[in-house]
């Protein structure tokens, strides 16, 4: 994506009012905020001086504390109690909270609330926030206390860290380059994110990253994502968008008024591996978060693609294609925006704000894409899923060495026979979208299935057989590469359900991915 349309798209997503404007959207935020906090004073006085407080202090001053996320937390959880008989929130935290911030105004303090018993208080940036969590805290700590329960009681099995120097490095580096890179889109973004928290997992709880709304302006890292500046940079610009529709939730009718999660129509993303009970189909507000940041991301690589040549001397090697990488959140975000449109159940979830957000969003991303896929194209995002499974399979080869789990021929001979059948769906899809597949398509094909024999025959191991299934899936991916995108036709009445390539395809794809899955689990 060349300088000069990267532009005007960063200025829109970054810039423009009502969904783009990082001040004006924090204006409606601290408005929002106080309004809350009106209400509180209906039960705790502590809620009516610290209107009085509020009052006193400067405007500038209110951003400071109202954006706490502590604050936040504890104006939204103690309203749901006090309003709505939500769950029930101590009067004593709140008691506590709103002494303290009551108290951070009245000295016109330098660092939000949280940050005033940090022993080791560290800045991501040159501004006051993003702050990065540590664990070297003053003892008497109410407002560090009660962050760690709010933590605790969201994300059981991690735990919060106090970043090492390294961990600390890169961030300061990612944040760097992100500025470099998108200067004004990352400004926007990280107004927004009062808090960078290190966490760790345990061993069987997987974490990359995370945003919470119960716990807003967090962003949750692990100091796997921080590995180089590149990365570093990406997961911060994501993370932060996904902080950044939280406020853009608080104070836009995105959503209908009587829109609730959990019992919200659902968009399946193909390029995620299928799961049980469905947990990789997202309600409503989930996918309209994840197109919000598939869009960012597109201005993000295509930056990078740009500018990584003249940066890597600074910056270190970019490990990434930023071309492909464009290319797929362009693709993701498209085929997000079309479900969104086009499906009235979605529609009907949506508040005025949350149609013009999708139509925002979606011109956009039209103005800037030299090659949209078709409506109804979905395949080339299952083939996306398809070969970075190939991608986890080599990963998870060289882990195990030459074992495999369990009962090495028993694992050789699935693993040839999830090969063998690949190749004949394949076989069947290219011959259902126009012509026969090219000869030099079948004589690859027809060389892999005698290769597949051969093994066969020797009982061959499990990591020779991977090593034939990883051929494979190379040869597929060529042969549908300079295929026109795939539609998802229905099948006509009475029909098999079979003469549609893209549903042979994902049908392949989720039948493969499902023993890549066992394999996984068996070697973890």
């Amino acid at each position: 994506m060349a300088d000069g349309a990267r532009y005007p798209l960063e200025v829109a997503l970054a810039d423009s009012q009502p969904l783009g404007d990082c001040d004006y959207i924090w204006q409606r935020v601290c408005l929002q905020y106080r309004r809350r906090v009106e209400m509180l004073g209906e039960y705790s006085e502590h809620a009516r001086r610290f209107l009085l407080a509020l009052d006193d202090a400067p405007v500038e001053q209110h951003r400071r504390v109202l954006g706490d996320p502590v604050v936040r937390a504890t104006v939204d959880g103690s309203l749901s109690y006090f309003k709505m008989g939500g769950e029930p929130f101590f009067e004593d935290d709140l008691r506590t909270v709103f002494r303290i911030a009551t108290a951070n105004l009245r000295k016109a303090s330098t660092v939000p609330p949280l940050a005033e018993a940090s022993d080791d208080h560290f800045r991501a940036s040159d501004r006051l926030w993003p702050w990065v969590w540590s664990g070297e805290r003053a003892d008497d700590d109410p407002f560090g206390d009660l962050f760690q329960r709010l933590f605790s009681r969201y994300h059981h099995g991690l735990v919060l860290l106090t970043p090492d120097s390294r961990t600390r490095e890169m961030l300061l580096a990612g944040m760097e380059l992100v500025q470099v890179l998108c200067p004004r889109l990352s400004r926007s973004a990280m107004s927004h994110v009062h808090l960078i928290a290190l966490v760790a997992a345990g061993r069987s709880a997987r974490f990359t990253s995370m945003t919470n709304p119960q716990v807003p302006g967090v962003i949750f890292l692990s100091s796997s994502v921080l590995s180089n500046p590149w990365q570093a940079a990406e997961i911060l610009l994501h993370e932060a968008m996904h902080v950044k529709f939280v406020d853009l939730e608080h104070t836009h009718s995105l959503l209908s008024e009587d829109y609730d999660a959990s019992s919200s129509p659902t968009i399946r993303p193909p390029w995620n591996r299928a799961q049980p009970d469905n947990v990789n189909e997202w309600p409503v507000n989930r996918a309209l978060t994840v197109l919000h940041v598939y869009t960012c991301l597109t201005l993000f690589f295509g930056a990078v693609a740009d500018r990584s040549a003249s940066l890597e001397a600074q910056y270190g090697p970019c490990e990434v294609d930023p071309a492909k990488q464009v290319r797929r959140s362009l693709d993701r975000a498209h085929y997000l925006t079309q479900q969104l449109e086009r499906h009235e159940e979605c529609q009907e979830c949506l508040g005025f704000a949350g149609r013009l957000f999708v139509a925002w969003l979606g011109g956009m991303l039209r103005s800037v894409d030299p090659a949209p896929p078709p409506e109804d194209s979905y395949a080339h995002l299952v083939l996306d899923l398809y070969e970075r499974e190939a991608d986890e399979l080599q990963a998870l080869i060289a882990r195990s060495g030459r074992g495999a789990p369990g009962d090495d021929a028993q694992w050789g001979a699935s693993i040839r026979e999830v090969a063998r059948r690949e190749i004949d769906s394949t076989l069947l899809a290219l011959s259902m979208i126009a012509e026969p597949p090219a000869p030099s398509v079948r004589v690859a094909f027809q060389e892999h299935a005698a290769a597949l024999g051969a093994l066969e025959d020797a009982k061959a191991s499990f990591r020779d057989s991977a090593d034939a299934l990883l051929s494979v899936r190379r040869s597929v991916s060529q042969a549908f590469r300079g295929v026109a995108p795939i539609a998802e036709a229905k099948s006509p009445p009475g029909d098999d359900g079979k003469s549609a390539p893209g549903a042979v395809i994902r049908e392949m794809v989720e039948d493969s991915g499902g023993h890549i899955n066992a394999l996984a689990a068996a070697l973890a």
